[in-house]
């Protein structure tokens, strides 16, 4: 969930700059005040991993919560 008229094109660009390993950062999905992402992660040398990405997922919900007011929806 995400503060009613934020600016989902500038969370998008911010997101994005946040680690060399992103390779895109989208809108997936919109409803009410709920947005779903698509992130794509890109390393030209290996493979990742669930914990080469897990630190960088990490980041960017810490930088949505705290620039953006936004609230990670679980289960």
């Amino acid at each position: 969930t995400i503060i009613p008229g934020t600016d989902v094109g500038k969370m998008i660009e911010t997101l994005g700059k946040q680690h060399r390993l992103i390779q895109s950062v989208s809108l997936l999905d919109s409803y009410n005040n709920y947005r779903t992402f698509h992130i794509t992660y890109r390393d030209p040398d290996k493979t990742l991993t669930v914990d080469d990405v897990k630190p960088i997922r990490e980041k960017l919900i810490a930088i949505a919560e705290a620039k953006f007011g936004a609230v990670l929806k679980t289960a």
